[in-house]
């Protein structure tokens, strides 16, 4: 440690410039939220968007009411063209009944690799994850050999053209999935149409593939039950050490090093992780959903025998140990009024985890913390963190207005704020909430997000300053001793350089009580 003070000592000046062994570049993130249409199209134009010219254009073109345009679209760019059909976007915009202008790409996949998965619990039985090391691995390796193809980028309308001819095609297996390249030869394109199919070429293909089809089928279930025996078995041992041997000294290793060094306490660091949900927030349309009609339909609760069967399919461990009594701690409805009928006569509902974000209000707790974690917007201040149960309807309020208005934040939506936006509540039906007012509320809560992250970072100290307190100890290393390297960490990663000011802060940071948020 010796030989390095003077050097650390160096790092520490302000005055202190590096030399010809360093090199640096800097480097401009734009924020997606933050730009007009224009800087949009110039700062991401190898993207695309409902802010792009041709986006605009085919809307205006088309006279359209809106524009629905996915995730898809928009992270691929105006040059694009479908590997099935070779439509280019442009020639791909398409005006539905509704008049809403469609662009919308998808990635079509084999359906076999779906079959994999429930067909190991079919024959190997639902605990086959815990009775059979390593399976989860095996499976993949054996999903790969049994696909024809894995997934593609194509147009909504050659997705569609796969589901279209098996539906035509008498005969043929659900489970068969039609390649870029077939559909490609039985499917009729036209620039702003749907897909014509036709049909006899679509039954050549499935009679020319149906042997290798069914092999394919015979092979999976081979291969399932040899994996079932521990015939091929896959040993593990030793390779997660290999990924990061791999990845070591690498370009974008090295950079995201580097950008991490500069930004250790920093909430630039998941900013820059969430800017792909930013540029979609920015970019994506949906605007069907908000000229969707708000039908209510007729509630209709489970009978006894339905609501004894019935487990929530998202989160069925919570749905079992919850008890009749329930109610949600937002509507007040108890559990059994949760379950309503779903698309398909399936029943649907369940209990969800709501975060709940205490304000801070300890004045010398936010001046520390603020000395702490500098690299914060800081506008708020959360002090406590804890979840509360509240049923699927209430939790999906958030989701189901920014589906309609994607140019919402996805920030955070206070308990109370659900209740104000409720126009509706019924039991076994869906809420009728104020989208508008869910919305407003989201933008004006926006500066949680960076209130919470500084918490967590707050939060993350405390909890490995606690953890290496307790393990040090344990290992009859003195307390004075590990306090001395803990007030080293705030040395050089908090810029705390006065020793009194460290010791303080460490005892202080010791001190503090902070909760898991899953502890309610």
């Amino acid at each position: 440690m010796d030989i390095f003070e003077d050097e650390d000592e160096q790092l520490l000046d302000p005055d202190y410039r590096p030399s010809l062994a360093t090199w640096s570049a800097y480097l401009t993130i734009h924020r997606p939220s933050e730009l007009s249409d224009q800087e949009m199209a110039w700062h991401f134009g190898d993207r695309d968007g409902k802010w792009s010219r041709q986006s605009k254009a085919a809307l205006a073109r088309s006279g359209a009411k809106g524009l629905d345009l996915n995730d898809n679209w928009a992270l691929v760019g105006p040059g694009w063209s479908c590997p099935s059909c070779g439509r280019t976007k442009d020639q791909c915009f398409r005006l539905s009944k509704k008049g809403v202008l469609l662009a919308k790409l998808e990635l079509h996949h084999d359906h076999m690799r779906d079959l994999v998965w429930p067909r190991a619990g079919e024959l190997l039985g639902h605990d086959w994850r815990d009775r059979i090391p390593g399976t989860g691995e095996m499976l993949g390796l054996v999903r790969d050999l049994v696909s024809r193809f894995s997934e593609a980028l194509v147009c909504s309308e050659c997705n569609a053209a796969d589901a279209k001819a098996k539906r035509e095609v008498a005969g043929i297996d659900d489970r068969f999935t039609f390649t870029v390249s077939e559909i490609r030869s039985f499917a009729i394109a036209r620039p702003g149409r749907d897909h014509e199919i036709d049909i006899e070429r679509a039954r050549t293909i499935w009679e020319i593939q149906r042997g290798g089809f069914e092999m394919r089928l015979r092979l999976l279930d081979m291969l399932i039950s040899e994996i079932g025996t521990g015939g091929l078995a896959h040993d593990k041992a030793g390779w997660p050490g290999v990924i990061p041997m791999q990845l070591a000294m690498g370009g974008q290793e090295m950079l995201w090093r580097a950008f991490l060094d500069q930004v250790r306490e920093d909430e630039r660091r998941g900013e820059l992780s969430g800017l792909r949900r930013e540029f979609l927030t920015r970019s994506v349309s949906l605007d069907s959903r908000r000229l969707a009609d708000r039908t209510v339909k007729p509630s209709c609760g489970p009978t006894d025998e339905e609501y004894a069967a019935y487990s929530d399919a998202v989160s069925p461990k919570t749905w079992a140990a919850t008890g009749d009594d329930w109610t949600c701690a937002c509507c007040g409805r108890r559990k059994r009024e949760v379950v309503r009928r779903a698309s398909k006569g399936k029943w649907s509902g369940g209990i969800r985890k709501l975060r709940i974000l205490v304000e801070e209000t300890d004045a010398d707790a936010i001046a520390t913390r603020m000395r702490l974690f500098p690299g914060y917007r800081h506008e708020l201040w959360v002090g406590d963190s804890y979840f509360v149960d509240v049923c699927s309807d209430c939790a999906d309020v958030r989701r189901d207005a920014r589906q309609r208005d994607r140019s919402t934040p996805d920030s955070h939506l206070k308990l109370e704020d659900i209740r104000d936006a409720l126009q509706e509540v019924r039991a076994n039906a869906a809420h009728v909430a104020d989208q508008a007012l869910v919305c407003e509320r989201l933008r004006k809560n926006a500066p949680y997000d960076s209130a919470y992250e500084a918490y967590s970072a707050f939060r993350s100290l405390v909890s490995t300053l606690k953890a290496r307190m307790d393990f040090r100890m344990s290992r009859g290393v003195p307390r004075e001793a590990v306090i001395a390297e803990l007030c080293e960490d705030l040395k050089y990663k908090h810029s705390i350089i006065s020793d009194q000011d460290q010791l303080t802060l460490v005892e202080w940071l010791l001190a503090r009580k902070v909760r898991d948020p899953r502890e309610g």
